[in-house]
């Protein structure tokens, strides 16, 4: 990443590469990152709920999974945005 720009309403990422010349998997595989290690977090943290009993982990666990699935959601600010707009484009024919 060479420049984050963060305004009121929107947080964008600037890669220096050509975004006309960056594949779909690359952008797919860029905004996967976030939501991925949310869930993962998430996970870890239920998985270590059955052995440590701390209300700290009980809300890292739930803040996790909840954040990991907010920003899937189909909107342009999101990561969701970006994912389901890359999933649901058409294929192009070679």
């Amino acid at each position: 990443m060479s420049e984050a720009r963060i305004t009121p309403i929107l947080i964008e990422t600037r890669y220096d590469d050509d975004p006309d010349i960056v594949s779909s998997h690359v952008h797919l595989v860029r905004s996967l990152g976030g939501p991925i290690m949310n869930i993962a977090l998430g996970g870890l943290g239920l998985v270590l709920l059955h052995t440590i009993d701390s209300e700290v982990l009980v809300f890292f666990t739930w803040a996790n999974l909840a954040i990991g699935v907010i920003v899937l959601l189909p909107l342009s600010t999101l990561d969701g945005g970006v994912i389901w707009s890359e999933v649901l484009k058409p294929k192009r024919r070679k």
